[in-house]
């Protein structure tokens, strides 16, 4: 089984990781969380923080984004089952941290953007 390593999903969707990711990261692997939690989180950032770059207006684009906000439910209540399963969390206390934890590394990654239109 491979080894897991700090910031290797965002990797894998050309997302640079900062530090305040990987230390972010580092803290939920030493909370005891597990590397599948963290892979999944990943996704689940990366679908909420980028959904606005892929869909211009329109009907169709419309009918698209409708289509990835329920992908993105679907992951963010597949961190939920985890979170229980793991922890014996319960829905409400795996759904909030769920979305805490998805916040602070949306967070974590909108703070490392430069600036739009150059300064």
């Amino acid at each position: 089984m491979p080894r897991f390593e700090i910031g290797q999903v965002p990797a894998m969707f050309d997302i640079a990781v900062t530090e305040a990711e990987a230390g972010f990261q580092r803290r939920l692997l030493s909370a005891g969380f597990t590397t599948s939690y963290l892979a999944l989180l990943g996704l689940a950032a990366t679908l909420t923080f980028d959904a606005g770059e892929y869909f211009p207006s329109g009907r169709e684009a419309r009918r698209d984004l409708s289509e990835w906000h329920g992908y993105h439910r679907g992951l963010q209540t597949a961190l939920a089952c985890l979170i229980m399963h793991e922890t014996g969390s319960n829905p409400r206390q795996a759904a909030l941290q769920v979305s805490e934890h998805t916040e602070t590394l949306i967070r974590c990654r909108w703070n490392s953007q430069p600036p739009k239109g150059g300064g």
